[in-house]
């Protein structure tokens, strides 16, 4: 590697000079990563951090705010948030649209059930006490 030769600027101001790259660099075998990760035709780095006693809904977005304000990205730089976090990301997407059907179908089936909107909400009145107890029963 250190013979290979590269062109250089001559120095009488006439074209290309080839020299040794060992003349320009220091060439030296040492350890590192053995792959490059790569993600629609870009190199990217993945960074790995763990979460110790706290939750990962709070750490994280303290982590990009801090990440925001301290570390300026050149242009064609980009940071995204992975992992752990991203799938909990997803889930509370689908909790939001699980949740409403879920519970109008329920609302749905109580009709059916008593043939009344007044029993129906009677019965429905209940289900903010639910989520309140099975609040209370995970923490």
């Amino acid at each position: 590697m250190r013979r290979i030769a590269i062109g250089a600027p001559n120095p009488s101001g006439n074209g290309v000079v080839p020299i040794p790259l060992a003349d320009v660099a220091d060439v030296n075998l040492v350890t590192g990563p053995s792959f490059i990760y790569r993600e629609n035709r870009q190199r990217y780095i993945p960074i790995k951090f763990s979460v110790r006693g706290r939750d990962l809904g709070g750490a994280v977005p303290e982590a990009q705010e801090k990440l925001a304000e301290k570390v300026p990205l050149p242009g064609g730089y980009g940071i995204e948030w992975a992992g752990e976090f991203n799938d909990l990301k997803e889930a509370l997407m689908r909790l939001a649209i699980v949740v409403p059907v879920s519970l109008a179908l329920v609302a749905l089936l109580l009709f059916f059930n008593f043939g009344s909107i007044a029993d129906t909400l009677l019965a429905a009145s209940v289900m903010p006490m639910a989520v309140v107890g099975g609040g209370l029963r995970c923490t």
